[in-house]
This record gives structure tokens, C-alpha cells and sequence, in this order.
């Protein structure tokens, strides 16, 4: 049994003698950020004050951590599982509803970004 649970852990890992190939989630996963940026990108075109900067910079900062606790995870853990996979669509699918509420978040939709990025940041490295 216990050598059961080595190798199903062992294949989660990506290989690191191998080069590895960047796989069609993670390009969609980009995607979901560009996205994401472009919505940041739209707000700060709306709210072009000091104020306005400095709330994007902070929606920046939500988004920033989301991408680089999940392109950490895909780096360390191989995509192509199932567990991985599904992981990694889950968090996409928070990171839509962040990018969705990006353009209201402050004040009105606030807990909607504040609780996606929450949700993403813990999901990506302790669900694997």
C-alpha cells in the first residue's frame, strides 16, 4: 500500500531530467491572466488619478499573486495529471470571477476580488 501512494505522488511531479513542454491548460491559464490585465488595464483607463493608479496597482498586486502561486505550482507539479489538472481549472475559474470583478472592485465588488484571490493563493500549492 504505502508503495502504492509513492509512486501515485512520484507522477504528480513533474520529471526534472526532462525539458518540460508547456501544455494547452497553461496556455489557457495565461490567457485567463491576460485577461486579467486587460481589466486592470480598463480601470486605471476609467480612474486616471493618483488614487486611481494606486488602486490598480493594489488589484495588480491580487492578480500578480494568483498567476505566481499557480505558474509556481505548474512548474513543480505536472499539468498533464488529473488532480493537477483539475486544480489548475478550478483556479482558472476563480481567476475569471477576479477578472470580472476587477473593473467594480472597489468598493462594490471588493469581496468578490478579495475572496477569489483568497481562494486561488490557498487551492494552488496545498491541493497537490
Amino acid at each position: 500500500m504505502s508503495h502504492d501512494n509513492n509512486h501515485k505522488r512520484a507522477t504528480t511531479l513533474r520529471s526534472r531530467g526532462e525539458a518540460a513542454r508547456v501544455s494547452n491548460e497553461e496556455l489557457f491559464f495565461d490567457l485567463v491572466y491576460a485577461f486579467s490585465v486587460t481589466q486592470l488595464s480598463h480601470y486605471l483607463l476609467d480612474h486616471l488619478t493618483l488614487m486611481g493608479a494606486l488602486q490598480t496597482l493594489v488589484m495588480w498586486f491580487a492578480v500578480w499573486l494568483g498567476w505566481q502561486y499557480t505558474a509556481w505550482t505548474t512548474n513543480w507539479f505536472n499539468p498533464g495529471t488529473l488532480r493537477i489538472r483539475g486544480v489548475l481549472f478550478a483556479i482558472m475559474l476563480l481567476a475569471m470571477v477576479m477578472a470580472s470583478a476587477l473593473p467594480g472592485a472597489l468598493p462594490s465588488a471588493g469581496w468578490c476580488l478579495r475572496c477569489a484571490s483568497w481562494a486561488s493563493r490557498r487551492g494552488a500549492p496545498s491541493a497537490c
